[in-house]
């Protein structure tokens, strides 16, 4: 009796999976030349100025900003709400500022 090898081995599979990875890549290219928007410069790249948000505050300044009680009781809301903490949206916030203005979102 003979055994005949089946097409579905790992042979196949990877090269189902490496098809598949190849299309999303020319997908993305795709839909990134049509979008406009331009992907994010890694951290090797980047002005020495400018840092990467993360956890920790090394390389950020403080901003302070006052609020009456209904407006702090209403951003902590939606901080909840959006799963998000006060300072990602403050920086949200920052950036829409900032395109308002013209001026590029940078925080």
């Amino acid at each position: 009796m003979s055994k005949a090898k089946s097409k579905s081995g790992p042979a196949t599979k990877r090269s189902r999976a490496q098809t598949s990875a190849r299309e999303s890549v020319d997908v993305k290219a795709a839909l990134q030349s049509q979008s406009g928007i331009k992907r994010r410069t890694p951290a090797a790249l980047l002005p020495e100025t400018m840092v990467l948000p993360g956890k920790g505050r090394e390389g950020l300044k403080g901003v302070v900003i006052y609020l009456n009680e209904a407006a702090k009781a209403q951003l902590s809301k939606l901080a909840i709400d959006e799963r998000k903490t006060v300072q990602e949206l403050g920086v949200e916030a920052m950036n829409l500022l900032f395109r308002s203005y013209r001026q590029k979102p940078i925080a």
